[in-house]
């Protein structure tokens, strides 16, 4: 198995235990829970790594890279994919609000959403599923 394998590997680990759905391009189904993680999307400028559901629309991405890789290097990478995504992707914004960075050992969140100024990538526990869902009051995951 590949070093970006095996970050792969962990990733899906951690997307399933916050409770995400992850697919393949073959099985995808945007809608079979709140939360879906499609790997090896098809975007514009390349393929991302995963492209993240909320509610059966695009909210971000998630570059993987192998354990060791400078991962702050590559938010300009994962930009590029926020920035370009296919129109007949359903999304919540253009560009997608959210990328994370992640290799087997660390994990970078960025939020369109935050002030200029703290649009620079900031290490953060991977707790993927609560960060994406708090921006989305009226997508019916509330009740």
């Amino acid at each position: 198995m590949t070093p970006e394998e095996q970050a792969r590997q962990k990733i899906d680990a951690l997307l399933t235990a916050a409770g995400w759905a992850v697919f393949d391009k073959k099985d995808f189904n945007r809608n079979a829970k709140p939360c879906v993680a499609l790997r090896e999307a098809g975007v514009s400028s390349g393929e991302a790594d995963y492209l993240l559901f909320v509610a059966g629309k695009a909210a971000g991405v998630l570059v993987a890279k192998p354990a060791g890789t400078t991962i702050s290097g590559v938010a300009e990478q994962s930009e590029g994919y926020m920035a370009n995504l296919p129109p007949f992707y359903q999304k919540w914004s253009d560009p997608l609000g959210f990328g994370y960075e992640r290799t087997g050992d660390e994990t970078y969140f960025r939020d369109n959403a935050d002030p200029p100024a703290a649009l620079a990538p900031r290490l953060r526990i991977p707790q993927v599923a609560s960060a994406l869902l708090r921006p989305f009051p009226n997508s019916g995951l509330f009740g």
